[in-house]
């Protein structure tokens, strides 16, 4: 896991050099995962760098919740429920 070497620059572009730099230096005796600063703009340079995997965790702790109620209507599952013989 080659965690937090990809390095945000003022411009909005990361710099790979490290990460590069520990891919050079595993030489391809195991797999390699780059992680932290991947973003939908940054993945493609980071994928650049040689590693085997790329995980980000942009995709989950970044979402907007959704706020939905798991209020049942006991009436109509009754129903339901009868008609299907399961209640």
């Amino acid at each position: 896991m080659l965690d937090n070497m990809v390095v945000p620059l003022s411009n909005g572009d990361v710099d790979i050099s490290m990460l590069k730099e520990a891919v050079r230096l595993v030489n391809g005796r195991f797999e390699t995962e780059a992680s932290g600063n991947v973003t939908i703009d940054t993945v493609h340079k980071i994928g650049q760098s040689g590693v085997t995997y790329i995980s980000s965790g942009s995709l989950t702790h970044s979402v907007k919740a959704l706020d939905i109620s798991l209020k049942i209507d006991t009436e109509l599952a009754l129903k339901v429920g009868r008609c299907t013989g399961r209640a």
